[in-house]
C-alpha cells in the first residue's frame, strides 16, 4: 500500500523510512559509505526522488568532520587510524563529531515539502525532540532568538570550539539544559539534507584531543557550563535497544511531518551514485581539503 503523507503547502507527498544504508540487515556502515549515502539521496530528491528519514549507525567508530572545518595541522596523520578510528568529512558544514556510541539520522527532502532551511531545521528538531520525550528522555529545542544562527549550519566556523558537542547552539536538542543531539544542514537548490547525531553513551570529549594531536595546538577546554553534552543513557541510566529508538523517533517525525513513513531501501540508481561518491569520501583530498 502506498502511503499519502502531506508536504508544505498541503502538497501530498510519499515519505520513505531507509535504516542503514542499502543493506536490509544491517544498520551501520563505514564513514565514507554513509556520507556517500546521504549525498546520493541528495542529489536524488533534487531530481524528483522521494523524501527520506534515514538512521544509521557507524562501523568502525569514526569521526566526521563538518565540510569547511580546518583540519590541517590539527589532526596527526595516522592518529584517527591509532585510535582504531576512521576520519571522513562531511557534505555539511558543523564540527567535529565521535560517531561510535550513538544513532544517526538524515532527512532529505525539498523545501516545498520541507519549508525553508530555518523552519526545516526547527521542525525536525521539535519532532526528533518529541521522540526522545516517548522514550522517557526530557528532551526540549534550545530557543532560538529571533535571527540567531541555527545549530552549526553549513557556514558556521569555529576553531575555538572543534566539537560539535561543545556547546548547545539555538534550535538544537537538549536534555537537562545540555546537549544531546546536534545537527547540520545543507543546502542543493530547492532541496535540504539535515542530517544528526544522537549521543547514546559514552563521551565526545576525545574529538578535542584529536584536534590538538598534530601540534598546532591543543582543542581549549570548553567554557564552564557550556561544555557537558548528555547521553540518553546517562539521562535513563538504560539504554533502550536501537529499534526501539528508532521507532520513538520515527514515530514523533511522522506525526510531526511526514504523517506516515514507508519502508523501503535505495533504488538501483541511487546505489550506483552511492558508489560512485563513497570514491570521493574516502579519499586523502577530500577528507584533508582544509
Amino acid at each position: 500500500m502506498r502511503l499519502e503523507p502531506h508536504g508544505a503547502g498541503g502538497r501530498t507527498v510519499p515519505w520513505r523510512l531507509l535504516l542503514g544504508g542499502g543493506d536490509p540487515d544491517a544498520l551501520a556502515a563505514a564513514g565514507p559509505w554513509n556520507m556517500a549515502v546521504d549525498d546520493a539521496l541528495l542529489a536524488s530528491a533534487a531530481a524528483g526522488g522521494p523524501p527520506t528519514l534515514r538512521f544509521y549507525r557507524w562501523n568502525p567508530a569514526c569521526v566526521s568532520v563538518g565540510r569547511n572545518q580546518p583540519i590541517r595541522g590539527l589532526i596527526a596523520p595516522g592518529e584517527t587510524e591509532r585510535r582504531g578510528w576512521q576520519l571522513v568529512r562531511r557534505p555539511t558544514g558543523g564540527l567535529a563529531v565521535l560517531h561510535a556510541r550513538e544513532i544517526t539520522y538524515s532527512v532529505v527532502a525539498g523545501m516545498d515539502v520541507l519549508g525553508r532551511p530555518r523552519a526545516a531545521y526547527l521542525a525536525i528538531s521539535a519532532a526528533l525532540a518529541e521522540g526522545l520525550r516517548d522514550l522517557g528522555v526530557d528532551a526540549n529545542v534550545a530557543s532560538p532568538a529571533a535571527h540567531a544562527p541555527l545549530g552549526r549550519g553549513p557556514g558556521y566556523l569555529s576553531t575555538g570550539e572543534p566539537s560539535c558537542f561543545a556547546d548547545a547552539a539555538p534550535g538544537e536538542v537538549t536534555a537537562s539544559g545540555r546537549k544531546i543531539l546536534g545537527s547540520a544542514q545543507r543546502r542543493a537548490g530547492g532541496t535540504l539534507l539535515q542530517h544528526g547525531s544522537l549521543l547514546l553513551a559514552g563521551s565526545q570529549d576525545p574529538v578535542g584531543g584529536l584536534l590538538g594531536s598534530g601540534g598546532a595546538g591543543a582543542a581549549p577546554p570548553p567554557a564552564a557550563g557550556r561544555g557537558s553534552a548528555t547521553t540518553v543513557r546517562a539521562e535513563l541510566d538504560r539504554l533502550p535497544a536501537d529499534a526501539r529508538i528508532v521507532e520513538a523517533l520515527a514515530g514523533a517525525f511522522a506525526r510531526r511531518i511526514a504523517r506516515a513513513l514507508s519502508p523501503g531501501g535505495l533504488s538501483a540508481g541511487e546505489l550506483a551514485l552511492a558508489e560512485e561518491r563513497a570514491v570521493t569520501y574516502s579519499s586523502e583530498a577530500w577528507t584533508w581539503r582544509r
